[in-house]
């Protein structure tokens, strides 16, 4: 009879345990912060509203950041994600490979993601550009553009790409250069050692486009696009002149 009581007290504690343990999670939430930046690199205040994605490939969630640009995702299942942030004007920006993963304090500690940033699109505009080949595969170039940068202001900034053929553009370049800032109405200048020779072996034709762009440019590196690993630079205009070509020298 003992023994039965001291089993029953056993059973009843266990019972009262396992009813008061908490529930196995499933998910947490989600939270960070995005900055605003106009098309020169000038942090803004508005920063309200900005729309914000996570993505798991099928399903998407969507919010908006409130004051001091935050956001925050409730009750995010467990798994990978990708994060876009989007304002109307403003060039999107992303994340990629997000890994929620399960922890035993998921519900009491949300997942804080890093500042992440959006830049208004460029309102610069190439006007002109051409390019001639010097020795050592380097070229000089020529760029002007619209409307000009005055002395003392802000530069402006554009980006030159380099192909292998005349219908080449910023999705399947050789060669990308960081962008160039401009004080005025354009840029000359001599660009060397981007050349390289097992892509511009001597005596091949080279072809440049350029680009006006913004700063900071948000470029960022998709490896989920198609074709797979590729730069996108969401802040760039995208209307400039026909490719300028010239032979590569030894």
């Amino acid at each position: 009879m003992r023994f039965y009581l001291v089993f029953l007290f056993l059973f009843i504690l266990v019972a009262c345990s396992k009813k008061d343990s908490k529930p196995d999670p499933t998910n947490r939430d989600i939270t960070g912060t995005v900055q605003v930046f106009d098309e020169f690199g000038v942090a803004s205040n508005d920063v309200i509203g900005v729309t914000v994605t996570l993505s798991d490939g099928t399903n998407d969630l969507t919010t908006q950041t409130i004051q001091n640009g935050k956001y925050n995702f409730s009750k995010v299942p467990f798994g990978k994600y990708n994060l876009a942030v989007s304002k109307n004007g403003f060039g999107t920006n992303k994340q990629f490979g997000i890994k929620n993963l399960k922890k035993l304090d998921s519900a009491d500690y949300p997942l804080q993601l890093g500042t992440i940033g959006i830049t208004q699109k460029t309102s610069t505009t190439i006007t002109s550009f051409s390019a001639a080949g010097k020795p050592n595969r380097s070229f000089d170039f020529w760029v002007t553009l619209s409307p000009a940068a005055g002395p003392g202001t802000t530069p402006r900034y554009f980006r030159i790409f380099v192909g292998l053929d005349s219908l080449f553009d910023w999705t399947n370049p050789e060669v990308i250069v960081s962008p160039f800032p401009v004080t005025g109405s354009g840029q000359s200048g001599n660009l060397r050692g981007a050349l390289l020779p097992q892509y511009f072996p001597a005596g091949t034709k080279a072809w440049i486009r350029v680009y006006a762009d913004a700063s900071p440019n948000n470029m960022y590196y998709d490896s989920t696009s198609t074709p797979p690993y590729k730069f996108f630079f969401p802040c760039m205009n995208l209307e400039t002149p026909p490719a300028s070509s010239f032979i590569v020298q030894e």
